[in-house]
């Protein structure tokens, strides 16, 4: 049977068993095309092959179009960004895309799916995102934390996800190795008041955004 894979915007025809495995398509494509297998994943209509199954298994017809690319939306400040994507992207790749796209530094970027934080060595297929599947981005801001005397501070990245003052100070601490033990936060507000932060509260609630100063004490 022929089917056709398309890879990196180019299509390569294959003639194949109709009980041929995946892992032979792609033995295939490196036999005939020098492209090398282990770095392929496959997609059909949106489904991801295995490897050990067959084209019978997935009812892959004659004719058909095999995929080494998916498509994703990226959902950012209220603006949906269509991406296509080898199937093997980790999420530091689709954050290296974005960083180009959007203009953002690249540790600036937060990327979720179902509401959970997206580790950057993992791929779409660890966290089992589909074709066309929706992956929220986050921009973090930066904060500039005092820490007992003025000229000790530091300055930090913070999501900009639902972040609690309560999540800032661990942040603090497992970054610098700040004791925040018995200590609490304070924000001088646009009021000029020296206001003091709550832990169970978020960060939203105060009015804190972009290069805001803090005070630890």
């Amino acid at each position: 049977m022929a089917i056709n894979v398309l890879h990196q915007g180019t299509s390569y025809p294959l003639e194949i068993p109709c009980d041929a495995t995946i892992s032979e398509i792609k033995l295939q494509l490196q036999s005939l095309y020098a492209i090398p297998w282990q770095s392929l994943d496959l997609d059909f209509n949106g489904q991801f092959l295995t490897d050990e199954l067959t084209v019978l298994r997935y009812r892959i017809p004659h004719g058909a179009i095999l995929s080494t690319s998916m498509m994703i939306t990226i959902f950012y400040q209220l603006e949906f960004i269509p991406l296509e994507i080898p199937r093997a992207s980790t999420i530091l790749d689709i954050k290296l895309k974005l960083a180009g796209i959007l203009q953002i530094s690249l540790v600036r970027l937060e990327l979720d799916f179902w509401e959970e934080t997206l580790k950057d060595e993992l791929t779409v297929v660890d966290y089992e995102i589909p074709h066309r599947g929706v992956i929220t981005c986050y921009k973090k801001i930066a904060l500039y934390i005092k820490v007992e005397h003025p000229s000790n501070g530091f300055a930090l990245m913070v999501s900009s996800k639902g972040v609690t003052v309560g999540n800032l100070k661990e942040q603090l601490s497992k970054e610098f190795g700040v004791s925040v033990t018995g200590k609490q936060l304070y924000f001088e507000n646009k009021y000029g008041r020296s206001t003091p932060l709550w832990d169970s509260n978020y960060l939203a609630f105060y009015e804190i955004g972009e290069g805001a100063e803090l005070f630890l004490n």
